[in-house]
């Protein structure tokens, strides 16, 4: 799936259920530089919606200006890699909801590796007890260097374990609770 200049990105919505996706490349463009939307969406709804048992091999999202990569009530899901480039410039009127990646919801998802650069608030944000998130390796870099601009994790919530973590130039590396 290639998609450029777009109004609102990839969505994997309600209904969708075992789904294998080779790659996934969004890419930002003028149609959406005011717009506070999503690179790629994984969103269902809760309980019987949930959107469940997805695959995708790689996604690449580049200068979105809001989340590159977010999950709500996604079970099951399964993503090799993701790299987010210069996402998350949009001036939300909540900076604690601005991020590049995003897992909320009671949502279950595995990432492979994941690579963040040049993330403006947060590279990476989760929310909800029940959300069950697991990432092998995170690298996030940004020439951010502010707590208020450049925290490389914000886990408020749920159970999330990443094997290898590395942040560089970020203001604060870990903010938890």
């Amino acid at each position: 799936i290639f998609c450029k200049n777009f109004g609102f990105g990839v969505k994997f919505q309600i209904g969708c259920a075992r789904v294998n996706v080779g790659k996934i490349t969004a890419l930002g463009g003028a149609n959406n530089i005011l717009v506070n939307e999503r690179g790629v969406k994984f969103q269902g709804g809760s309980g019987s919606n949930q959107i469940r048992d997805i695959s995708v091999g790689s996604i690449i999202v580049q200068d979105i200006p809001g989340t590159g990569l977010s999950f709500t009530d996604a079970i099951r899901i399964s993503i090799g890699s993701y790299s987010g480039l210069r996402n998350d410039s949009y001036n939300a009127a909540s900076p604690n909801d601005r991020c590049d990646l995003f897992c909320a919801n009671g949502s279950e998802v595995q990432i492979g590796t994941v690579d963040i650069e040049e993330f403006s608030y947060k590279a990476l944000r989760t929310s909800s007890a029940a959300t069950r998130l697991k990432i092998g390796t995170m690298v996030a870099r940004t020439t951010k260097t502010t707590i208020e601009t450049g925290w490389a994790y914000n886990l408020l919530a749920g159970r999330t374990t990443i094997e290898v973590l590395e942040a560089e130039n970020s203001g604060a590396a870990a903010v938890v609770g």
